[in-house]
């Protein structure tokens, strides 16, 4: 669970995950990640992890690095055989981890869609999203209709293989075009999603930079 600035929702985001962990009676373990936040954000994970053995956090406090940086901490210190990601402000209900995890034992990567529920979704960003997805699908020909959303699972023994390269927004499309090359088994599923209007995404602050990085995804894909 990437997170920056949570300091008002982390705890019983945790709390949440935690006890959607032990009913599904595995062995598990979270991860909190965040970097650059100005708030108190590092030292509750920090707190969280001191009480509870089953939780890892990462805390980088000097710079904000990116949600695509972040992803590649926590899967440097993932140990188990399925990773699972949520956004912190678990806007995919959690719930749905052990419908994943059923999902995932057939195919390498399940991904959560938006566009089942988008409850409260500003229209700017619907029609930003729909677009980028729609070019995104051309560009790399994957039938990924939701290549953004943060809730997804991955069998842990194929993130080796893709070598991850981008800090940014942009991460998760480079998961799910690499793996599509590299022959993986992909699936979506639709989902209820619930928007929280002061998320880490701005168009107008991230949105340039994520198209950026997007272009140059297709040329590094095209190269490789």
């Amino acid at each position: 669970m990437p997170c920056f600035n949570e300091e008002k929702i982390i705890e019983r985001s945790y709390r949440r995950i935690k006890k959607v962990l032990e009913d599904i009676e595995l062995d598990y373990e979270i991860i909190l990640e965040e970097d650059g936040s100005t708030d108190n954000t590092g030292k509750i994970i920090k707190k969280i992890a001191e009480a509870d053995d089953h939780v890892k956090a990462l805390s980088f406090p000097r710079k904000r690095m990116g949600i695509g940086w972040g992803y590649n901490k926590l899967f440097q210190a993932a140990t188990g055989d399925f990773i699972v990601t949520t956004d912190a402000d678990l806007a995919v209900n959690p719930n749905l981890i052990k419908k994943f995890i059923e999902e995932c034992k057939n195919v390498d990567i399940v991904v959560a869609s938006r566009y089942f529920s988008t409850n409260g979704y500003p229209l700017n960003r619907l029609i930003f999203s729909r677009i980028y997805n729609f070019f995104n699908r051309l560009m790399f020909g994957i039938k990924i209709k939701d290549t953004q959303v943060g809730f997804q699972i991955l069998k842990r023994k194929i993130l080796d293989d893709l070598h991850l390269e981008f800090n940014g927004f942009v991460t998760n499309l480079e998961i799910l075009v690499k793996a599509k090359k590299r022959g993986y088994k992909i699936k979506e599923i639709p989902v209820k999603y619930s928007h929280r209007d002061n998320g880490a995404f701005s168009i107008i602050k991230n949105g340039p930079r994520t198209l950026f990085d997007t272009f140059l995804l297709r040329l590094k894909i095209s190269l490789d």
